[in-house]
């Protein structure tokens, strides 16, 4: 479950480069333990960086950079756990009232098949 958001987040960062452009990787790790821990990194010669940590199919928990074309840095930090994905940061939109009042009441009222 996590590596597919993260996969997601780093198209999104990486979808940023011009397609004519070849884009240098400054540096990337990544490390999966035994119990399914894991984390990974990577920077780009275009200052693109992203990083994340968690446990596989449990949660997840992140950052992405990088530098808009108008030169605004853009940086989005995210969770993702059993409460769903949940980014933030400045350039995130809030969540409309509406929507948070409908998902507390599907949560208050679960479906329950007859």
């Amino acid at each position: 479950m996590s590596f597919l958001y993260s996969d997601c987040l780093s198209y999104a960062a990486v979808k940023q480069i011009p397609p004519s452009d070849s884009v240098d990787i400054l540096a990337k790790s990544y490390d999966l333990k035994d119990d399914g821990s894991y984390g990974w990194e990577y920077e780009t010669g275009n200052g693109i960086t992203a990083s994340e940590n968690g446990k596989g199919g449990e949660f997840a928990k992140g950052v992405f950079e990088w530098t808009s074309p108008e030169g605004e840095h853009i940086s989005v930090q995210y969770t993702a756990d059993e409460n769903g994905y949940q980014p933030s940061g400045s350039h995130v939109p809030a969540v409309p009232d509406y929507i948070v009042r409908a998902l507390e009441w599907a949560k208050a009222h679960p479906y329950v098949e007859h």
